[in-house]
Formats: C-alpha cells, structure tokens, sequence
C-alpha cells in the first residue's frame, strides 16, 4: 500500500507539471508557430497520460488476491504499461511524418526568443521532478 502511495504522489507532481508545461508550450508554440514546441506540447500531454495511466495501473495492481486472480491483481500494471507504449509508437510516429513532411516541403525554419525561454523552462522543470520524485 506504501508503494501505491508513493506512485500516486510521484505521478500527480508529474501530472502538475506537465500539465503546467502543456499549456506554456501549446500556447507560445501556436502564437510563435514553432512546430518543435507544438511537438512539445504533444509531448507533454504524452507524459500527462502515462502519469494517469500509471496511477491507474498501479491502482488496480494494489488489489489483493481474490476468486478470479488467485496472485493477485499485479499484471494491470503491465497491461497499462502497453497502452503507455502503443500511445508513445503512435505520437512519435505522428511526429516524425509531420516533421518529414515540413523537412521536405523546405519550410522557412525561423525561432523566437521566446521559444528559447520556455525551452529552458522546461528543462528546468523537468530536472526539478527527476530529483524530487
């Protein structure tokens, strides 16, 4: 049960901040219409719904045995870890076509400061989640 407690608190910082990292990137991605950090964006939500996905999964791995699971409820965890997978193959693939397609359509490639700002606020954000969770 210990180990659930500390999944959930981990997972709803990350939710935090990523969600707070979304709206950043999103927002400023689409005024500046930077792809990289629209990506980012998508990214970010990625990250929300593994957190979501991961509470739920170890949620449910938390239950103890019963009639049905004589060991236990332990495998939702790795029936929830595929869907965090399967989401990350389809986005990345998404990503990587769009990001093709622009490379190939010789698109002006142009950067505001403003990007370059939210790019450091994120990194450290994220370097601030790694060493509290």
């Amino acid at each position: 049960m210990e180990r659930y407690s500390d999944v959930k608190k981990s997972n709803l910082a990350g939710m935090l901040g990523n969600i707070f990292l979304l709206i950043i990137k999103l927002i400023i991605g689409l005024l500046s219409r930077s792809q990289a950090l629209i990506a980012d964006a998508v990214n970010s939500a990625g990250d929300i719904f593994s957190s979501i996905m991961s509470t739920i999964g170890t949620k449910i791995a938390s239950f103890p045995e019963d009639d049905d699971h004589n060991f236990g409820h332990g495998k939702a965890e790795y029936i929830f870890s595929l869907f965090i997978g399967i989401s990350m193959i389809v986005v990345a693939t998404k990503l990587l076509y769009d990001s093709g397609k622009s490379i190939f359509e010789q698109k002006e490639v142009a950067y505001a400061n403003l990007v370059i700002i939210i790019c450091i606020i994120t990194i450290t954000l994220k370097i601030c989640l790694f060493f509290l969770y």
